[in-house]
């Protein structure tokens, strides 16, 4: 038995004399398949041009949000929502009980929202957006009148959003203080 060990390494050191003398770069292109297959699909490079680029599309997605919210235009949100049947909705602004609504639902119930209040202020930190493989979340403040009461209300969103196809979407907006 141990002749024959002796045997197979001389044959692998042999096997890869003549592959080295045939491509020099035999070994580097060895090491890098062995890396590859020791952690497949890897590539420290490539995770980190897809995380930037899937940063900059949670980015548009925030500002589609925040442009909605600011203009208080329930149309330009319902561009950044999930094309999912259901989107959750739990916000203390128009007295909407917590629930799952169709997007032309959330859409009407936004609409009625944006024309009993006018935004103040919509305002988050871009750093503070936790983002995972396919989820981030976002912590907004909302400041608005409501204006048949002339009264200032600051409500905490919380926006969650979800990796679609090749876009980031909206699927659930909540109430922090809920």
């Amino acid at each position: 038995m141990g002749r024959q060990v002796v045997l197979v390494i001389f044959g692998l050191v042999f096997a890869s004399a003549a592959a080295y003398g045939q491509n020099p770069k035999y070994l580097e292109n060895l090491e890098r398949l062995i890396n590859k297959a020791h952690s497949p699909g890897e590539n420290p490079d490539e995770e980190a041009k897809d995380f930037e680029a899937d940063d900059l599309l949670v980015e548009r997605a925030i500002d589609c949000v925040s442009r909605a919210f600011a203009r208080g235009e329930a149309r330009e949100l319902s561009d950044c929502l999930t094309k999912k049947p259901r989107v959750y909705l739990s916000i203390e602004a128009g007295g909407k009980k917590a629930d799952n609504y169709g997007t032309s639902q959330l859409k009407f119930i936004l609409d009625q929202i944006f024309r009993q209040v006018k935004t103040q202020s919509f305002r988050y930190d871009a750093r503070d957006v936790e983002h995972f493989k396919d989820i981030a979340m976002l912590t907004a403040e909302w400041t608005y009148v409501i204006l048949d009461k002339d009264e200032e209300v600051t409500e905490s969103l919380q926006f969650t959003l979800e990796k679609d196809e090749s876009a980031w979407q909206v699927f659930k907006i909540r109430s922090v203080s809920r």
